[in-house]
């Protein structure tokens, strides 16, 4: 990687993968699916994916229709196997390289998602040394800067 690479190429895909996952919730889902949506990160940095955990009520309608109009929302059903299972499914979708996990009746705060990832925003510098006349790498340092605003 190189000094000044980021974390995930927007140019290919998303920055960052949120995973919900969801049971039976199409009454209150929209309070979370909204609050995703109105992030302050950059839209085309992240996608959201429910992970369906086989709801019996109209959660699958609920989050089809958001995804019909906003290509950030990613649907995905399963049969019912647990929230750890669909959290699982969900990081097994993602596109991001950053994963981040919320729960369906959750409402984020607008600077939710820039606050998660803001510690992981880092670059890594490599330092290397050769020993003279050996031709290889003798030491290899990482270290973490933050990068600049």
């Amino acid at each position: 990687m190189t000094a000044d690479a980021r974390i995930g190429d927007p140019v290919s895909g998303p920055r960052v993968s949120v995973v919900v996952p969801t049971y039976n919730h199409a009454a209150t889902i929209p309070l979370c699916i909204d609050a995703l949506l109105a992030q302050d990160f950059p839209r085309d940095q992240y996608e959201v994916i429910f992970v369906d955990d086989g709801s019996a009520d109209g959660t699958a309608g609920v989050v089809a229709g958001y995804a019909a109009r906003d290509p950030r929302i990613r649907y995905v059903h399963q049969v019912n196997r647990g929230p750890a299972a669909a959290r699982n499914r969900g990081a097994q979708e993602a596109r991001g390289s950053i994963l981040v996990f919320t729960d369906d009746d959750c409402v984020a705060e607008p600077t939710w998602l820039s606050e998660m990832v803001k510690p992981l925003e880092i670059r890594w510098l490599r330092i290397g040394m050769e020993i003279e006349g050996e031709g290889e790498l003798f030491a290899l340092v990482e270290r973490a800067v933050r990068r600049p605003q």
